[in-house]
C-alpha cells in the first residue's frame, strides 16, 4: 500500500513512473530511450523517447540493466557475425540486413 501511495506523490510532482525501456536511439549528442509509462495503456502518450536524465530521475537501475542487457545483445550479435563467415549462404543473409544505422531506429 505505501508503494502506491509513493508513485501517486510522484505522479502529482510531476515524475512519472517507468514500466519499461524499450530501445534507444542515437539523435545529437546524447541518447533517447524509448519508455513505456506505467498506468497508461491505451494513452497516447504510453510510449515516449525520452533523453537519458529523464529517465534517471526514477529508473536509474532499469537504465543500468538495460544498458547491460544491450551491451551483452551486441556481443553476441558480433560473435554470431563472426561465426556466420564461415558459411557462404549465411553470409548473404548477414550482408544485406545492415550492420550500421538502425539501431536504435522507431519502427515504421
Amino acid at each position: 500500500a505505501q508503494a502506491v501511495e509513493e508513485e501517486e506523490e510522484d505522479e502529482e510532482d510531476g515524475v512519472y513512473v517507468v514500466e519499461r525501456i524499450l530501445k534507444v536511439r542515437h539523435t545529437g549528442k546524447s541518447p533517447e530511450y524509448l519508455v513505456k509509462w506505467e498506468g497508461y495503456e491505451g494513452y497516447d502518450d504510453e510510449f515516449t523517447w525520452e533523453p537519458e536524465e529523464n529517465v534517471l530521475v526514477g529508473a536509474g537501475k532499469m537504465l543500468k540493466a538495460f544498458k547491460e542487457a544491450l551491451a551483452a545483445e551486441e556481443v553476441r550479435r558480433g560473435k554470431q557475425r563472426m561465426g556466420a563467415g564461415s558459411s557462404s549462404g549465411s553470409s548473404r543473409a548477414t550482408k544485406g540486413s545492415g550492420s550500421g544505422g538502425s539501431r536504435g531506429a522507431l519502427p515504421t
